[in-house]
C-alpha cells in the first residue's frame, strides 16, 4: 500500500510583499493534505507491516527568488517527511521526499511566463530544459 502526495500551490511574490493570508493558504494546501491522507492510510499500512509514502516537494527549498511561501511550505513537507520516516520505519513503512526540477505544468506556466522567469529556472538545470508531466 502506498501514497504519492503531489498537491501544490505556488505564488510569484517578493518576500517583502508576502500577504499573510496567502502565506497561510499556500502553507496549508502544500502540507495539510499530505498529512491527512497519510494518516488515513496508516492503519492499513501498519496492519500490512508495509507502506510507501512519497511526498513531492521542490528544489525551491534550496532557495529561489519570488517563491517565499512555496519554498517555506515545501520545506515543511520535507521536514515532516523526515519525521515520518523515523517514526514509521519500525512499522515497515518508508517515507521519502522527491524534489523534481521545474516541470512544465499549467501551474508552472501561470507563475512563469516565457521570458525572464523561464530563463531563471533553465539557468539552474544542467540539461537546459523543463521536465514534462508525462
Amino acid at each position: 500500500m502506498g501514497i504519492v502526495n503531489n498537491v501544490g500551490l505556488a505564488r510569484h511574490e517578493r518576500v517583502d510583499a508576502v500577504d499573510p493570508t496567502v502565506f497561510a493558504t499556500v502553507m496549508d494546501l502544500n502540507v495539510r493534505p499530505a498529512l491527512q491522507l497519510t494518516q488515513a492510510l496508516l492503519p492499513g499500512m501498519r496492519a500490512a507491516h508495509f507502506g510507501r509514502i512519497i511526498n513531492i516537494t521542490s528544489l525551491v527549498t534550496r532557495g529561489l527568488a519570488f517563491r517565499s511561501s512555496y519554498a517555506a511550505a515545501k520545506a515543511a513537507l520535507e521536514s515532516i517527511t523526515r519525521t515520518m520516516a523515523i517514526e514509521l520505519a519500525a512499522d515497515g513503512i518508508t517515507a521519502n521526499a522527491v524534489a523534481p526540477g521545474p516541470t512544465e505544468t499549467e501551474l508552472f506556466r501561470s507563475n512563469n511566463p516565457q521570458g525572464e522567469g523561464e530563463a531563471r529556472y533553465l539557468s539552474r538545470v544542467p540539461m537546459r530544459r523543463f521536465a514534462h508531466p508525462r
